[in-house]
C-alpha cells in the first residue's frame, strides 16, 4: 500500500520547490514545461499530472545555475 504521508516527507510539490528556490511557483512552473529542472511527473489527467521534486533535484539545479568567479592572473 502507499503510504502518502512517506511521499510528503520526500518529495516536494511546486509552491514548497518555489518557496525552497526563493521563486514564484509561475517560475518553477516554466522550468518544468522548459525541461530546465528535473522533476517527477505522478499521476494521469489533462494535465498530465502533478509534479514534484526532491531536494537533490533542487541542489543539482542550484549548482548547475551557480556562477563560479575567473581565476586571477598571477
Amino acid at each position: 500500500m502507499f503510504d502518502q504521508s512517506a511521499a510528503k516527507q520526500n518529495y516536494l510539490d511546486v509552491e514548497e520547490a518555489a518557496e525552497r528556490l526563493g521563486v514564484a511557483p509561475v517560475t518553477v512552473r516554466r522550468l518544468t514545461a522548459n525541461k530546465e529542472i528535473e522533476h517527477l511527473r505522478l499521476g494521469a489527467g489533462a494535465s498530465g499530472g502533478r509534479v514534484y521534486f526532491t531536494q537533490a533535484m533542487l541542489d543539482d539545479f542550484l549548482a548547475r545555475r551557480t556562477v563560479r568567479p575567473l581565476a586571477k592572473a598571477a
